[in-house]
């Protein structure tokens, strides 16, 4: 599969719950801090999910998620 094209997952990702237990692991911020982005990128490809800020000045950076289904 090419990244980005499993539904399942982009869905849960965009769980509120998903999105903080994603940013506190990763910054330590609560997921209110964040909002779903658009995670698909000019040249077609897609991330499985973007989390961009509320508010820039917070100073953090986005966040990309991907999952890998196998390794």
């Amino acid at each position: 599969r090419r990244p980005g094209t499993d539904k399942t997952t982009k869905n849960l990702l965009k769980h509120p719950e998903a999105k903080n237990i994603v940013t506190r692991v990763i910054i330590g911020v609560d997921g209110n801090a964040y909002i779903n982005g658009d995670s698909e990128w000019a040249d077609g490809t897609q991330s499985d999910a973007l989390y961009a800020l509320k508010d820039e000045s917070l100073g953090h950076a986005p966040i990309i998620v991907e999952v890998q289904h196998s390794v």
